[in-house]
């Protein structure tokens, strides 16, 4: 049974839209429980003018929600509910994260080169990703996940990774139409992380086997371009090439993705994915246009945790206010045992003589 969380939410209110055309809007909210403190609260709303839409996305999430409720792991955002009311629409709730989503916070970094503790962070949050969907893809059945981006992880305040929307599309009834829920092909706003093997039912005979669908193998390609997202901080075919013309983005808008993607022209790569062989390597087989000849997601972790163990976060050393007030501490800590120390060797002379 899908928990309906109607009554229990106040002081709703607006953050950000995701990117690139997204139709996902995300609010924060209070949401009243059984204990003394309330709790902080995220709403995944799914903006659509369709008149059959409401009907539509409300069974969606009944028949999505029993899963969702099963799923327990550090890295994944765990599921609290639905709300279903006025603007809202039919929503999902998740735990709020201070930090928003992990677009939001590439957005806010300066754009520079990056740094070896850059590029370790960075390394760690595919890492934490990747147990994410590996965990969703060994459950029996398993999860698909089918819309792996920046915008669909939250980050942690102490810096992990929670990845949400997980198996929203894999969970649609047949009977409802494919126009009434975003990402689809025919929305075509999330064209930049999709498989070519998604595209339609119009390509030519044996193009792409096995036969098309959301799978593991279509995880795993998006997967890929959010490694990419994470290191460039664009996403997938907004990095700049160079041509006769100057320097650009690779493409401007869905349809030339969608153009690129149809003639298996996949995004440049740059700095570190290109220069390390491993991750250049590991990006350009989750890209294969076979999905069988894609790694699955176990190989996926196993790289990245081998390139973790290269390059580990280094965490900044406290201020040194903190180093000098520890130091006294010390010192202090040291003085006070000696000082029991001479007055217990006193009491023991005195006695004895």
């Amino acid at each position: 049974m899908v928990t309906n969380l109607d009554d229990q939410l106040y002081d709703i209110d607006h953050i950000i839209g995701g990117p690139c055309g997204s139709q996902t809007l995300l609010y924060q909210a209070n949401l009243k429980t059984d204990r003394d403190e309330d709790m902080l609260v995220a709403i995944r709303v799914y903006a659509h003018r369709f008149p059959d839409f409401h009907a539509a996305a409300r069974k969606l999430l009944e028949a999505a929600f029993p899963r969702w409720s099963m799923v327990d792991h550090p890295n994944l955002a765990p599921f609290l509910g639905i709300v279903d009311k006025g603007f809202l629409q039919p929503s999902v709730v998740t735990s709020y994260y201070t930090k928003g989503t992990l677009w939001r916070h590439l957005l806010r970094q300066p754009k520079m080169t990056l740094s070896q503790d850059q590029i370790a962070e960075r390394l760690f949050w595919c890492l934490e990703i990747a147990r994410a969907i590996e965990y969703l893809h060994g459950l029996d059945p398993p999860i698909i996940h089918s819309d792996i981006r920046c915008a669909n992880v939250f980050m942690e305040d102490a810096g992990h990774i929670r990845v949400a929307e997980y198996g929203i599309l894999m969970t649609m009834p047949a009977d409802v139409l494919d126009h009434v829920w975003a990402p689809r092909p025919a929305g075509h706003a999330h064209y930049r992380w999709m498989a070519p093997e998604l595209f339609g039912n119009n390509r030519p005979p044996g193009e792409f086997d096995p036969p098309m669908g959301y799978s593991m193998a279509t995880d795993v390609w998006a997967f890929g371009m959010t490694v990419l997202e994470i290191f460039t901080a664009k996403s997938p075919y907004a990095q700049e090439v160079t041509d006769r013309t100057g320097t650009h983005p690779q493409a401007d808008g869905d349809i030339q993705v969608y153009s690129l993607i149809r003639k298996g022209i996949l995004p440049p790569l740059s700095g570190y994915l290109r220069d390390t062989p491993a991750m250049r390597d590991l990006l350009l087989r989750c890209w294969s246009k076979n999905p069988s000849k894609r790694p699955a997601i176990p190989e996926v972790r196993r790289v990245l945790e081998r390139l973790n163990e290269i390059r580990p976060i280094n965490h900044a050393p406290p201020p040194a206010e903190s180093l000098l007030s520890m130091a006294i501490r010390g010192v202090m800590g040291l003085y006070a045992k000696l000082r029991s120390t001479y007055r217990l060797l006193r009491l023991l002379l005195s006695g004895i003589f």
